[in-house]
């Protein structure tokens, strides 16, 4: 699995542990635990920390065969179906993540993190090619466009695409696209799971939990560096470090 791919899912993972480690044992309810806005945050919570893995496993398979896919056949039908599932994993994602950041109420606003997530070219790509091919509103010209794939550009990881409104053609690179958006949920997660240990553990910082969770995120920020954590079996932990010049 890509390394960047495989920290999303690992942030995802380790969100998850801090969140059924306030769960399991509780004396309240679940909104009291988790400090939750409203009872039905809860179904979203779920949902969320569902979603995000669950994509990981349809971007690993398109970071390994690309639009092409594993299929010995050239077919365009596989190539469409790739690009539009993509499109889709990706965008899923971003909502799963951006419900996260609300939810946890990650500072300074939730504004932040839309901004982050509108600027990422492959989420443009799904609003142009994916759900408003016909009636995509560019807010730059304050205009109505029209978008299609170029069918004999679809290969590999190259997408082609055309404006039918200024007849211009447009190129992206899908792989590149996909590790911008992993990039730039790696660090909305980051904030998440920051966040989270804070509010869950208020209160509680010298406590075991509160401890080993930010451990968890030390951890994390360090294979994010280009590190390596491993750990023995009595707990003892070798940190392998990227050295800088």
């Amino acid at each position: 699995m890509d390394s960047k791919l495989h920290l999303v899912e690992s942030y995802g993972s380790t969100f998850r542990e801090l969140i059924n480690a306030k769960v399991q044992p509780r004396k309240h309810t679940i909104r009291e635990v988790l400090r939750l806005s409203k009872d039905e945050d809860w179904a979203f919570l779920c949902t969320a920390m569902d979603i995000i893995g669950d994509a990981c496993l349809a971007i690993d398979n398109f970071l390994r065969f690309g639009l092409d896919g594993p299929t010995r056949y050239n077919e365009d039908g596989e190539r469409y179906l790739r690009l539009y599932g993509i499109l889709s994993a990706t965008y899923i994602q971003q909502q799963a993540v951006l419900k996260l950041y609300h939810l946890v109420n990650v500072p300074p606003s939730l504004e932040e993190g839309k901004d982050m997530i509108d600027a990422l070219e492959i989420r443009l790509l799904r609003h142009k090619l994916s759900s408003h091919s016909t009636n995509y509103r560019n807010k730059d010209s304050n205009s109505t466009q029209a978008y299609a794939p170029i069918r004999v550009d679809l290969k590999g990881f190259n997408c082609g695409y055309m404006n039918f409104k200024e007849i211009k053609t447009h190129f992206v690179d899908l792989q590149k696209a996909v590790n911008e958006h992993l990039e730039t949920l790696i660090e909305m997660l980051d904030r998440i799971l920051q966040k989270a240990i804070k509010t869950l553990y208020k209160g509680q910082e010298k406590s075991e939990g509160h401890i080993t969770f930010l451990g968890k995120l030390e951890d994390l920020r360090i294979v994010r560096k280009g590190g390596l954590v491993s750990r023995l079996r009595d707990g003892t932990k070798f940190i392998i470090t990227m050295a800088t010049s």
